[in-house]
């Protein structure tokens, strides 16, 4: 059975024969209207009906209008996203900026207010430029030294500083450190070797070139051979001193003495220095000692000189003198 379709003709001129066609015309407009069957939908129509229905028009006094009821949206936004999403608040970055310029970082600065900042300098040109660090007249050999109270990194000399080193390539009857810089605090010697003959050679140490009665020297000694002891003596000649002696060269190891000469270059006290030493000659012999080692003058030590009782230093023979900040 063919659909029917309830055609409103109210608005279609009643036919006459002179608008035969026109009447036709309208019937048929009317009909595909009511069948959607239009070709063009910009040129169909649509029932008030079916738009005041979804509550998104209402119908007054005649007049379509926007309706108040219908589907709505809202825009969830967080971190540093802000806005609405509408055409009076756009979502954006917050602190955003129409034109921020060319290569700017988003990000906060110091007080974390976001926005868009310069990027960082790829980093000073000098160590001094930083603004943790400062330096005062640089030096060879310096380290850098943090200090609390400033806040700052400070350049100062190393606590050790190599002054000279001396190694034997051949056999030597001396060592010697001559024309020492009064720039240090303290003075550290380091001696470490053997004696060419087969008896143990005593260290003999001079001062400034001063061969005279003016040494004194106190010592705590222990060994596998003669036991322990302590041992003082009176006012000797570099030749009487009667510290540890080196081992011979037919030892199996070398004897390793440090000496410390403290405020070396003052000249308020006379001068003294601490002896630390040790030698083993075989694997039953074995001496350690600590000596105190006094020299009668208030003058600033500007060199030393090590011999022994007898023979040479063999060749190896390694002495190193640092300066202590």
């Amino acid at each position: 059975m063919a659909q029917q379709v309830k055609i409103k003709t109210s608005a279609i001129q009643a036919p006459t024969p002179d608008n035969t066609v026109s009447v036709q015309r309208q019937l048929k407009e009317s009909i595909e209207v009511g069948q959607r069957q239009r070709g063009d939908p910009l040129d169909s129509f649509v029932r008030v009906r079916e738009l005041t229905q979804g509550g998104q028009w209402k119908l007054v006094n005649g007049v379509l209008v926007p309706g108040t009821t219908g589907s709505s949206s809202s825009v969830v936004v967080a971190d540093s996203i802000a806005g609405a999403g509408t055409a009076a608040s756009p979502l954006e970055l917050q602190g955003d900026a129409p034109t921020p310029g060319n290569s700017m970082l988003y990000g906060t600065n110091g007080s974390g207010v976001k926005g868009w900042y310069a990027q960082p300098a790829g980093g000073s040109a000098s160590l001094s430029s930083l603004t943790d660090v400062s330096i005062t007249s640089p030096a060879d050999g310096q380290v850098l030294e943090y200090n609390a109270s400033t806040v700052k990194w400070n350049n100062k000399t190393n606590t050790l500083t190599k002054i000279d080193e001396m190694i034997l390539g051949v056999a030597a009857a001396t060592i010697s450190f001559l024309s020492i810089p009064g720039t240090f605090r303290n003075l550290v010697l380091q001696l470490c070797g053997q004696g060419s003959p087969s008896s143990s050679p005593s260290l003999f140490t001079t001062i400034n070139s001063d061969t005279g009665a003016n040494y004194r020297q106190a010592h705590m000694f222990n060994g596998s051979a003669s036991g322990g002891g302590t041992a003082t003596g009176g006012a000797v000649a570099p030749s009487g001193q009667n510290l540890l002696g080196m081992s011979p060269s037919t030892s199996i190891g070398p004897a390793y003495m440090r000496f410390v000469f403290p405020l070396y270059a003052a000249t308020a006290f006379t001068k003294l220095a601490h002896v630390d030493s040790v030698r083993i000659d075989d694997t039953t012999t074995y001496f350690i000692q600590q000596a105190a080692l006094f020299w009668n003058s208030t003058a600033a030590i500007t060199s030393i000189v090590f011999s022994l009782s007898s023979g040479n230093f063999v060749a190896g023979t390694t002495a190193t003198l640092y300066g202590e900040a």
